[in-house]
């Protein structure tokens, strides 16, 4: 646990990274519906929810 809101899940097809689970640096801003975050490194494009 961090003590501020991040994002946690997998990143897919990153140019550097590929396929790996990650930890966001702390989320600045978030807009699920149009499916983008802001962390501290920068944007984040939202891909499917684990509920889905």
């Amino acid at each position: 646990m961090q003590g501020f809101p991040a994002l946690w899940g997998v990143l897919m097809d990153h140019p550097r990274l590929g396929r790996r689970p990650v930890l966001t640096p702390r989320l600045l801003v978030i807009d699920r519906p149009d499916g983008w975050a802001r962390s501290l490194q920068g944007l984040i494009r939202l891909g499917f929810s684990f509920a889905q």
